[in-house]
């Protein structure tokens, strides 16, 4: 149950997905909000990103494709920035709208290039 007068716990996932036909990345991430050991509220949000050719050719390494670390996190900035407006605009005026999502060092966050490998 909501009490709007405790904080709320927020833990995070978030994932990868690679569309080569189309050269695109997707972006998917998952944040929870917990108070009591309980589910309050869950917001799940994707961003799809289309890739230049010129750029899309880089990432191409023998039967892999690598996202570089540096774009990699880009692209995980903006879909956390995108997941924190949907998640104000859709809150607004209601008592979940106290609860916003916290600022990430997604630095700390994506370590390593994205490698994904095919056959």
């Amino acid at each position: 149950m909501l009490d709007a007068n405790q904080d709320a716990q927020v833990t995070h996932s978030f994932n990868f997905s690679l569309n080569p036909l189309n050269q695109q990345v997707g972006v998917h991430t998952s944040f929870e909000f917990k108070q009591f050991q309980g589910l309050i509220m869950k917001i799940v949000v994707s961003c799809h990103f289309g890739i230049w050719n010129d750029a899309w050719s880089d990432f191409i390494h023998g039967n892999s494709i690598h996202l570089p670390v540096e774009f990699a996190t880009n692209l995980f900035a903006i879909t956390a920035g995108t997941t924190r407006g949907v998640l104000s605009s859709k809150t607004e005026h209601t008592p979940f709208s106290k609860y916003v999502l916290p600022l990430l060092d997604v630095q700390h966050i994506i370590t390593s290039d994205i490698v994904f490998t095919y056959h």
